[in-house]
């Protein structure tokens, strides 16, 4: 299932004391990939036939594996035939036999947890069964530009898409056609959401999409009309909305900083947690009231030094599944644990970029994302600096 969990399986957990609200702060074991290969998407999902969360990875190379956690994920799950057999499952390109395999770009679980999603660096979405690793649907090409984001439907017969291409697409399983598109942003399309608000709201289904244009939207899920557009960078006081015109294609934020994460949230309900690639995070409400920002105390505090602002941008982000704990990694591969009811910095590891890499310094990491259950965070670099790619697993 998704790395967010219902408010009652969280509040179950967080009352007890167990190695759920524990910290990642130790590597607890590394996958090595092959040569010239990299990481470019990961995500944990819990298999109920053996009650185990796997870790799923997609390489550059098109390939997609699932790997056991007895192993400590160092191993691939060779009770899955298929697997077993080495007949991974893997994007092609598209009948050109002399191109190189697309990278996989982007993956989701559906809410059973026995349906994945990939999208890849052409712009095609593939539909699997996790048990047979059989292609389900296959939406080929549906989008211009690469596919950078994808999220499954509540209900899961449908999948949301985010691309290169500036729009986010919703598409049925069953019909496998375009159902609806959200167009409007000015560039990249970084991360997208369905958000099911609180029976308490009076919100109905919404879309959320963060965008290189700096701004995130908030789209009703039936009428793909935008409801409004949030830029906390650029807000005023304690109000992110810069613009509430449906009509409204302009870019209202700020050029220089790309929004790269958007994470709705069960604890605060009807919130979601904005992710610029800049020394703040935020946390701001369905209707884009800012609730707190969380900052890199060390670009704050060293405002003037510019070696301290350059490596001070958060570049990715993931959250603990009962919400108490914000995770956040800079540029520079400072890794910060901040308390969401705070806001305060609860850890932080200096070192936690090279650690990640193997060793080697300089090298981004593109991406967390966290186990459903545990106290264990995926971690990895896509950088082609690397001469192989590799993904850490914390504890």
């Amino acid at each position: 299932s998704r790395d967010i969990l219902t408010a009652r399986t969280a509040a179950k957990f967080a009352s007890s004391s167990s190695s759920y609200e524990r910290i990642p702060l130790d590597p607890y074991s590394v996958i090595k990939f092959g040569k010239k290969t990299v990481v470019t998407s990961c995500i944990f999902y819990t298999d109920t036939n053996i009650n185990q969360t796997s870790l799923i990875t997609g390489t550059s190379d098109g390939f997609i594996e699932i790997w056991d956690a007895e192993s400590r994920y160092r191993k691939l799950r060779i009770d899955l035939d298929y697997q077993r057999k080495e007949e991974l499952m893997c994007h092609d390109a598209g009948g050109n036999d002399d191109a190189p395999l697309p990278s996989v770009l982007a993956m989701a679980i559906n809410p059973e947890g026995t349906i994945l999603a990939t999208g890849d660096s052409l712009g095609t979405i593939m539909i699997w069964n996790i048990q047979t690793g059989q292609t389900l649907v296959e939406l080929d090409k549906v989008h211009s530009g690469a596919i950078n984001c994808l999220d499954f439907s509540q209900d899961g017969s449908k999948i949301l898409s985010g691309s290169q291409d500036g729009t986010s697409r919703e598409f049925g399983l069953r019909t496998k056609r375009m159902l609806k598109e959200f167009r409007g942003h000015s560039s990249f399309i970084n991360c997208c959401r369905y958000i099911v608000p609180s029976k308490n709201s009076k919100q109905n289904l919404l879309v959320a999409t963060a965008s290189a244009d700096s701004t995130v939207r908030i789209w009703c899920g039936r009428s793909a009309e935008v409801k409004f557009t949030l830029n906390p960078l650029n807000s005023t006081g304690s109000n992110a909305v810069v613009s509430l015109s449906p009509t409204n294609n302009s870019n209202d934020g700020d050029l220089g900083k790309n929004i790269h994460t958007i994470i709705p949230l069960h604890t605060p309900a009807n919130t979601i947690l904005i992710i610029p690639r800049g020394p703040k995070a935020f946390l701001v409400t369905l209707n884009g009231l800012i609730l707190k920002t969380f900052e890199n105390e060390s670009v704050m505090t060293d405002g003037n030094d510019p070696e301290s602002k350059a490596k001070g941008d958060f570049v990715c982000g993931t959250v603990s599944p009962s919400n108490k704990w914000l995770y956040l990694t800079t540029d520079g591969g400072i890794f910060f644990c901040f308390d969401i009811g705070s806001g305060g910095v609860e850890k932080k590891i200096p070192d936690f970029g090279s650690e990640t890499c193997g060793g080697k310094h300089g090298m981004e990491i593109c991406a967390m994302v966290h186990h459903p259950l545990k106290g264990i965070i995926a971690a990895y670099s896509s950088s082609t600096a690397q001469k192989k790619g590799i993904v850490t697993v914390w504890k």
